[in-house]
């Protein structure tokens, strides 16, 4: 039976007084999910390409691009989350087909800014609406993220590689179209997009 593979953007644990950072969790899944691949149905991973564990994760890091997480700052994340989905998706059995509940919310509770202020060119911009809710999304980026803003009236969030992050109350109405802003992101974000 094929084993559950994690994705999004959460290596190996910290030892103490580290910091994890996205880029740390973002490699602990590609080993979590490589693991559990090799332990689950190794004929899989091989039929994927792997040609072992080590392969299985350098190309996992490099297709969830983990690197690009390292100049994140994340203070005041609670990593607590993160920590129990990929704890319990290790300790999953080979028979369960469907990712552990606790990875549901896993992915809601960062509060991470891109603290590299390197300007990104980005060239397609979206708006979806549907009453008080919207997502503003800025694609086909030089750096090959997306970025975004999902707003339920003023209360909204920062979306990164469509990883829901920090929060905050807007005063630019990400809703109304001719509002919509690249620099009310960048502001709101710690962002450098053009």
């Amino acid at each position: 039976m094929r084993p559950v593979l994690l994705a999004g953007a959460c290596t190996l644990l910290c030892v103490l007084g580290c910091k994890p950072s996205p880029a740390d969790y973002c490699r602990r899944t590609a080993q979590v999910t490589c693991d559990k691949l090799y332990e689950c149905a190794p004929a899989s991973a091989s039929a994927l390409g792997y040609a072992n564990v080590a392969d299985c994760r350098t190309q996992l890091e490099l297709k969830q691009k983990c690197t690009a997480y390292e100049k994140f700052d994340c203070t005041g994340t609670d990593w607590s989350s993160y920590d129990k989905c990929l704890d319990d998706a290790a300790a999953q059995a080979c028979t369960v087909t469907s990712a552990p509940a606790s990875c549901t919310s896993a992915t809601s509770t960062s509060t991470c800014v891109d603290t590299d202020k390197t300007t990104v060119r980005c060239t397609k911009n979206t708006l979806a609406k549907g009453g008080s809710n919207c997502t503003f999304t800025t694609a086909e980026c030089a750096d090959g993220h997306t970025y975004g803003v999902s707003c339920t009236g003023t209360d909204c969030h920062c979306v990164f590689d469509g990883t829901t992050g920090k929060g905050f109350t807007s005063s630019t109405d990400f809703c109304d179209e001719s509002d919509v802003s690249k620099p009310a992101a960048n502001a709101e974000c710690g962002w450098n997009l053009r």
